[in-house]
């Protein structure tokens, strides 16, 4: 039943434990396209992919209350 719950603490932990993840996905991503230079367009891409992600996990996190 935790599973089915969205405020069930399981499921917030893995919310926080995926924003963690596009948070440091993105930096990550940002920094290989800056010093890749010219080729970086695909990084680039992802990066802002997994900063909207990020942001919209952010705001369901905020808006859960």
């Amino acid at each position: 039943m935790a599973r089915k719950t969205p405020t069930a603490p399981a499921s917030v932990g893995v919310a926080w434990a995926y924003l963690a993840y596009n948070v440091v996905t993105c930096v990550t991503l940002v920094y290989a396209g800056v010093t890749l230079g010219g080729g970086a367009w695909p990084a680039l891409g992802a990066a802002v992919l997994h900063g909207v992600l990020g942001a919209a996990v952010l705001g369901a996190l905020a808006n859960r209350a």
